[in-house]
């Protein structure tokens, strides 16, 4: 969802009733097709709203340049705690209410993003709104400029390279270890884990980025992925 037609909290608010909705049809879902369409397609329209993504577009207008690399970093560390704190959670909570109930109960916490949200809304009168009917034109020809620049292609390239492995660790990591006869713990102590250290990791790099040239710093990083 553009956030300069619609405002970070409008965003943010459809976003999670996506997920919600998402969660919530997970728990009736009769075939593999529409068990694939709301989680793959709903919930992953969701996630573009409720993500980074546009949380790092609120600190763009409100922080200054010299503060948005730590601010950033935070941001991240946050996000990270919450894997760090839920994904136990969570587990604990299948094992004691099972999958159905627990879907339903984090449907309710999603559903707390609303309200959250909403102080957001006052950022929509520090800048001004783009006229209906002319955001998409202008999407277009932000996104054909930025297409022509060699460093624009090859950051697209990375980060689709970066999301796709995190996807897969999250994703296929539970099943890969039970399949080789590990137990649902060992899952949620792994991601677990992910969690905790990409809070420091994320806190070093914000911390870095006040102080290293932003390309270099991101070249490491990824330099350092392949490496592993």
């Amino acid at each position: 969802m553009d956030t300069d037609r619609y405002g970070p909290g409008k965003v943010l608010g459809v976003g999670a009733l996506l997920y919600a909705a998402g969660l919530t049809l997970m728990t009736v879902s009769a075939t593999p097709e529409l068990f694939a369409l709301f989680t793959g397609v709903l919930i992953g329209l969701a996630l573009s709203a409720t993500t980074h993504s546009v949380i790092f577009g609120v600190i763009c207008l409100v922080a200054p340049p010299s503060c948005r690399s730590r601010a950033m970093g935070l941001t991240v560390a946050a996000g990270s705690f919450g894997q760090f704190a839920m994904v136990p959670i969570e587990r604990g909570r299948m094992d004691g209410l099972g999958w159905l109930s627990s879907l339903l109960v984090l449907t309710l916490c999603t559903l707390l993003i609303v309200p959250a949200a909403r102080p957001l809304a006052t950022l929509d009168k520090v800048r001004p709104s783009t006229p209906h009917g002319e955001w998409l034109g202008e999407m277009r020809r932000a996104f054909c400029d930025a297409w022509r620049l060699r460093d624009f292609r090859l950051l697209m390239a990375s980060y689709f390279i970066c999301g796709f492995q995190m996807v897969f660790i999250g994703m296929h990591l539970p099943a890969y270890l039970r399949d080789h006869g590990l137990a649902g713990g060992a899952a949620s102590l792994v991601l677990t884990l992910i969690g905790l250290f990409n809070i420091f990791g994320a806190y070093t790099a914000g911390e870095l980025g006040t102080r290293v040239a932003k390309p270099r710093l991101l070249t490491g990083i990824y330099a350092g992925r392949a490496a592993w």
